[in-house]
């Protein structure tokens, strides 16, 4: 509302962009922010970015920085490294694999059905809710069923399996 505005002319006003935005009650409020799409200048700098590069606290990245980010080697390292790594923390119903050489279940798959965490820190923290706390919850060990004939039950730690993100692909009878 400017100063030379009325309140029975803001009113009018906000009452015809209501309409406009198909807004029929009465205290209709409209839409006041601006659309993506109707930005001025997508070139344009905001405020927030000018004052961090007159201070001198903001150096942009160089074009090798960005050449090495979208580079095939550095997508095939990320690849392998999410691959081996998987989810933060596994929770209950991730399909895993036994890859410990020389465990008992080596190459079985199987469903966490249990999570023990390292400490109580750490089990607040995955019962918390908060995804990005729960997520990086350290987990001791875990308790998995397997997949096949025996459904064998059996403890194992984060460093003696992996991740499989697509869940059992297909049946693993002789497990």
């Amino acid at each position: 509302m400017s100063d030379t505005q009325t309140a029975e002319e803001f009113r009018e006003e906000q009452k015809s962009i209501a309409r406009e935005q198909a807004l029929t009650g009465d205290n209709a409020v409209p839409e006041q922010r601006p659309q993506a799409f109707n930005q001025p200048d997508p070139e344009a700098e905001s405020e927030l970015f000018k004052r961090r590069q007159e201070a001198g606290d903001f150096d942009p990245p160089d074009k090798k920085a960005y050449d090495t980010a979208g580079s095939d080697a550095q997508l095939k390292k990320a690849e392998k490294a999410e691959k081996k790594i998987g989810p933060e923390t596994l929770t209950e119903g991730a399909v895993v694999r036994v890859t410990k050489k020389g465990h008992m279940y080596e190459g079985a798959m199987g469903v966490i059905i249990k999570v023990t965490y390292k400490n109580a820190d750490e089990a607040a923290k995955a019962a918390s809710g908060v995804p990005g706390a729960a997520r990086f919850a350290k987990a001791s060990d875990y308790l998995v069923r397997s997949r096949g004939g025996a459904h064998a039950l059996f403890t194992v730690t984060p460093d003696e399996i992996e991740y499989v993100p697509n869940g059992f692909t297909h049946r693993e009878s002789d497990i």
